[in-house]
């Protein structure tokens, strides 16, 4: 799966994903959360962040490639790889869809 990983996704993120068989990218350091979006969507890719700012209008009813939003504390590196593996696993059509992750739970919205 073609993945883009917001500057705040920790790093460890990116090389576990990659070696899970996704392609991964991550935005340059201080990317504007326009340019993030639009970025995912020529590459067309899933755009994985912690920014809810993603929820936003502006955001939300625009075609997109699916938005992962987790809302697992950073430093919680192993909860965070276990609910993406469990994610990234699913059958299901992300594009247009933001699946939100919680510790002890998934919203798609």
């Amino acid at each position: 799966m073609k993945l883009l990983l917001d500057e705040n996704i920790h790093g460890i993120l990116l090389f576990f994903l990659q070696e899970k068989g996704h392609d991964v990218k991550r935005v340059m350091q201080g990317s504007r959360d326009k340019i993030i979006f639009e970025c995912a969507q020529q590459e067309h890719r899933m755009l994985i962040t912690r920014d809810a700012d993603f929820l936003g209008p502006q955001y939300l009813f625009r075609q997109h490639y699916g938005i992962i939003l987790i809302r697992i504390p950073a430093r919680d590196v192993e909860t965070q790889k276990k609910w993406l593996v469990e994610v990234l696993s699913k059958n299901i059509k992300f594009e247009g869809r933001i699946v939100k992750i919680e510790a002890d739970k998934i919203d798609m919205i």
